[in-house]
């Protein structure tokens, strides 16, 4: 697979990511629902929200950021995205640690590793179906909360 395909399979997972969303929140799904949701069947309030990018701002920073890496992957000689593990992505952090990134940099190309592996089927969890019926139910009985509607 040459370079620019796997930008282009990169930029779709990514896109199909902030879709789900775009879905889930049609359906009347919030973030908070996720949350829950991901409490309740693993403890983990992040675990449904895993395979979600919620703003576009975030795709963009992400696919940014990744581009470098499959640059730095695609050059070692690994040529799919599935194939890119845990260690091509510390290398690629040690990369930039030896060419002085700053911390900030770092922060991203972490963040946006950790969500290239929950995007990738090899190493993704399930998030769904998420089970609607079971959203807690705030004060005065709504599904959907609202400002203030928890007692402090």
């Amino acid at each position: 697979m040459s370079l620019n395909q796997q930008k282009n399979e990169l930029h779709q997972r990514l896109w199909a990511a902030q879709e789900r969303w775009f879905a889930l929140r049609e359906q009347g799904v919030t973030k908070h629902d996720l949350k829950t949701a991901g409490l309740r069947e693993r403890n983990d309030p992040w675990w449904a929200c895993r395979g979600l990018i919620f703003t576009g701002n975030t795709r963009l920073t992400y696919e940014r950021t990744l581009k470098g890496l499959l640059d730095f992957v695609h050059a070692r000689g690994i040529e799919r995205n599935d194939d890119i593990t845990k260690r091509e992505m510390r290398d690629y952090v040690h990369h930039l640690i030896d060419r002085g990134a700053s911390q900030s940099m770092l922060d991203k190309v972490r963040s946006a590793c950790v969500k290239m592996l929950a995007l990738c089927p090899l190493h993704a969890y399930v998030y769904f179906p998420l089970d609607l019926d079971h959203r807690p139910k705030y004060p005065g009985g709504s599904s959907s909360g609202g400002a203030g509607c928890w007692p402090r």
